[in-house]
C-alpha cells in the first residue's frame, strides 16, 4: 500500500505537471464525437485522440513556418537565381 500511494504522489505531478495546450473547444468535440461514434469507451478515446491530432498539426505548422517565409525571403530578394544573393554574401 505505501508503495502505490508513494508512486501515486511523485508521478502524478510528473504526468500531469506539464499541461496541455489544447483548446477546451476540441476536447469537448472529441468527449462529443467520440461517445456518438463509440459509445462509452469513445468518451476517453475521443478526446485523446483529438488532441493528439491538434499537437501534431500545431506542431507541423509552426516547423513549416520558417521554411515558406525564407522561401518567399529569397524570391523576393534574389529575382537573379536562387542563391545569387547568398553567394554574393559569402565571397564579401
Amino acid at each position: 500500500m505505501i508503495p502505490v500511494s508513494l508512486l501515486d504522489n511523485v508521478l502524478r505531478p510528473l504526468v500531469l505537471g506539464r499541461g496541455l495546450d489544447t483548446p477546451i473547444v476540441v476536447i469537448l468535440i472529441g468527449v462529443i464525437g467520440g461517445t456518438i461514434s463509440l459509445g462509452i469507451t469513445g468518451l476517453f478515446l475521443g478526446p485523446i485522440i483529438l488532441a493528439v491530432i491538434w499537437e501534431l498539426l500545431v506542431a507541423w505548422i509552426k516547423d513549416s513556418a520558417p521554411r515558406v517565409w525564407s522561401a518567399s525571403r529569397r524570391l523576393r530578394l534574389n529575382l537573379r537565381g536562387p542563391l545569387a544573393g547568398e553567394r554574393q554574401e559569402e565571397r564579401e
